[in-house]
């Protein structure tokens, strides 16, 4: 039985397609419209008397979805650590048990049953 030896282990973050990094695009321009949303709605009461979101809402609301973002980026890393420690785990298992196996096989003349080859 020959062991195929599995590739390196890639060093990619492994993250939902949906996510978003804190550090990308997606969260820059809607952190800046709420945060400009909450300025204007503060500053400017006497044009947004009584808003539907309240300014504080909005910014409770906010400061959820940056902690829910920082806490995701953190758990990916996280994730992304535990797997790469988990593949150079099964290759080092892979390299091990080949190994183990060439040396009682091939080395013994005998086949995994324990019998002498008929070689």
């Amino acid at each position: 039985m020959v062991l195929a030896r599995r590739s390196a282990p890639t060093t990619q973050r492994r993250t939902h397609p949906r996510s978003r990094d804190p550090a990308q695009g997606h969260f820059r321009r809607i952190g800046k419209l709420a945060q400009f949303m909450i300025h204007g709605l503060r500053t400017e009461q006497e044009l947004f008397p009584t808003p539907p979101v309240p300014p504080d809402d909005l910014q409770a609301n906010f400061d959820t979805y940056v902690a829910a973002c920082e806490a995701a980026t953190e758990a990916s890393g996280v994730a992304a650590r535990l797997y790469t420690e988990k593949d150079e785990a099964l290759d080092e298992l892979a390299a091990d048990m080949k190994t183990v196996i060439h040396h009682g096989v091939l080395g013994r003349g005998r086949n995994v049953g324990g019998t002498p080859s008929s070689t």
